[in-house]
């Protein structure tokens, strides 16, 4: 990791300014448990400047690129690969606290049909479920077992694979009051659209029955994707809920996996 003079010379190289020449500051924002994020200010721009701490989502960055130009997301300017670093468009949005679905089900079918899979391929930005559960440590046996049948359960419903964002929680679901964007796409790849239509109804803890309602919709919009199915969705639920509550736990973060499981048990 770079000190916060490093990081500084660094982004504004990276936006090639000058920064002896213009009045430029970088502070830390109390936001993100992945990664580090500051905010630079360069005389009266304003930039974000996020510090990966696992991996560099480069292909993610590339595809957040041509995604921003959509107003989905915000714009990753710069990156260095490297140094695990990038810069990007700041935009002054703050956590979605409602549960208004329907605004969020345009963005996130421009996201599902931006970038189509290679058929009969899904190597490139895949991500696989039963890896991701296999480096769970349970010290439940009995939601071990739950997570196998879950899993195996999956081999029971249509495949609808496309580009998801993987990792629609709350906070990076973001509102100035009138427009929206999904940001923070280190995870993305292509996976089931159900994973994120699951983390969706998490995120905005939606009752069993508007998240059915959602679904319906979502598919409405898709005219070519295959028939509603519910039960998937509750499958995808439970497995994401499950994922997230150990990937907080493993980090400590408490309050949020005790959240998630308050939840797992609202729905039939």
């Amino acid at each position: 990791m770079l000190n916060c003079d490093q990081l500084l010379g660094l982004a504004t190289t990276l936006l090639k300014i000058d920064s002896t020449n213009v009045a430029c500051s970088l502070s830390r924002l109390a936001k993100g448990l992945n990664n580090n994020n500051y905010l630079l200010v360069v005389g009266e721009a304003r930039y974000l400047v996020k510090e990966y701490r696992a991996h560099m989502p480069v292909d993610a960055l590339f595809q957040q690129q041509r995604l921003s130009l959509k107003n989905i997301t915000t714009n990753p300017i710069a990156w260095h690969t490297k140094a695990q670093v990038a810069v990007f468009d700041y935009w002054p949005g703050q956590v979605y606290r409602g549960q208004e679905w329907a605004r969020f089900l345009p963005l996130l079918l421009d996201v599902h049909q931006s970038f189509r899979p290679k058929k009969h391929s899904k190597q490139d930005w895949s991500i696989d479920l039963t890896q991701e559960f296999q480096r769970i440590v349970f010290n439940d046996e009995r939601e071990s077992k739950a997570v196998a049948q879950a899993l195996l359960r999956l081999n029971d419903f249509p495949d609808y694979t496309a580009y998801c964002h993987n990792d629609l929680v709350i906070e990076n679901l973001l509102c100035d009051g009138e427009s929206l964007r999904m940001i923070d796409f280190e995870f993305a790849g292509f996976n089931d659209v159900y994973f994120d239509l699951a983390a969706l109804a998490v995120s905005l803890q939606l009752a069993e029955s508007e998240a059915m309602r959602m679904l319906r919709a979502y598919h409405e919009f898709d005219a070519g994707s295959p028939k509603a199915n519910e039960e998937k969705l509750k499958v995808y639920r439970y497995l994401y809920i499950v994922l997230c509550k150990h990937w907080y736990l493993t980090r400590g973060h408490t309050r949020e996996a005790t959240q998630l499981d308050m939840q797992l048990h609202l729905w039939s």
